[in-house]
């Protein structure tokens, strides 16, 4: 039980088993920063497996891998569904290309998607920033999930099983919009503080 970190072949795993308290979020704190040219430039892959394990602890040691240089996070692997504060991952950090993250539940990116990054979520995704990588909401065939951003210029974006590629013309500006699947297409709609227009 607990948390444990092992080099793979081309990358790092981080395996949650359990349930994870404060006291071993701390432990793989202090084993990273004795050993952070291990993770320098390294791809960490994160698992987990049983019930009960809280976004808030997923949370901490994704912020805690967000300290390293150059790290990559390969995405979430999820063998139970997190309980305790609602299914949602939130990212404080840009996804540069390259980058991966993927969840079972919906994902809040605080920062940007660059080109070239990918975010997967079998709920909802939500970017407080310019979206223009790949975003797959509603992974597991849930046509209600929505992706929505501050600046939504994808290069491919995905709603369960329907998929849209970006237009050919460049927006003259950037307005907050939402994407969502009607009549088995994907519609992108301006979206103001009194809701969607």
């Amino acid at each position: 039980m607990g948390i444990t970190v092992k080099g793979e072949r081309s990358y790092i795993t981080i395996k949650i088993d359990g349930e994870v308290d404060s006291e071993a979020i701390e432990g793989l704190k202090t084993q990273i920063e004795r050993n952070k040219t291990f993770f320098r430039e390294g791809k960490v892959l994160i698992r987990y497996a049983g019930e009960g394990m809280p976004c808030k602890a997923l949370n901490e040691i994704i912020d805690i891998l967000s300290s390293i240089e150059y790290i990559t996070i390969l995405g979430v692997l999820t063998e139970g569904i997190p309980q305790g504060e609602g299914n949602a991952i939130v990212i404080k950090k840009t996804l540069r290309s390259g980058q991966s993250i993927s969840y079972n539940g919906d994902v809040v990116i605080v920062g940007d998607v660059n080109a070239g990054a990918e975010v997967v979520a079998e709920g909802n995704i939500i970017v407080l920033g310019s979206l223009r990588g790949l975003a797959h909401a509603g992974a597991m065939g849930d046509r209600s999930a929505i992706v929505y951003a501050l600046d939504l210029s994808p290069l491919q974006i995905r709603i369960a099983d329907i998929i849209a590629r970006a237009p050919d013309h460049v927006k003259n500006k950037s307005v907050p919009e939402i994407a969502r699947v009607e009549n088995d297409n994907i519609v992108i709609e301006t979206f103001s503080h009194g809701g969607i227009r």
